[in-house]
């Protein structure tokens, strides 16, 4: 493989995470209005938590560093977070 075909298939995946992560931002939204619905705060440590450790898990598995996942996933739950918070105020 030349170097012109690798980038292509990198540009490949960046359009599929980008694809994964308005999906998951719109779970997001979705999780916002039943929180707010059953009169729940925005925040859930302990869900943090559980997605934070299970991405560390994964990584690992997959030859990745856990460091990388956990910061990855911190900055995935502090845009979920906002989308949640917006909602609330609009």
């Amino acid at each position: 493989m030349n170097l012109d075909i690798l980038r292509k298939k990198l540009e490949t995946v960046d359009k599929q995470l980008l694809t994964l992560m308005k999906e998951r931002q719109d779970l997001s939204h979705d999780i916002g209005h039943l929180k707010d619905g059953l009169g729940l705060g925005t925040r859930d440590y302990g869900q943090e938590t559980r997605v934070v450790n299970r991405a560390r898990e994964l990584a690992g598995e997959l030859g990745l560093a856990p460091e990388v996942a956990e910061e990855l996933f911190l900055l995935l739950i502090r845009s979920s977070l906002t989308v949640q918070e917006k909602q609330r105020v609009t």
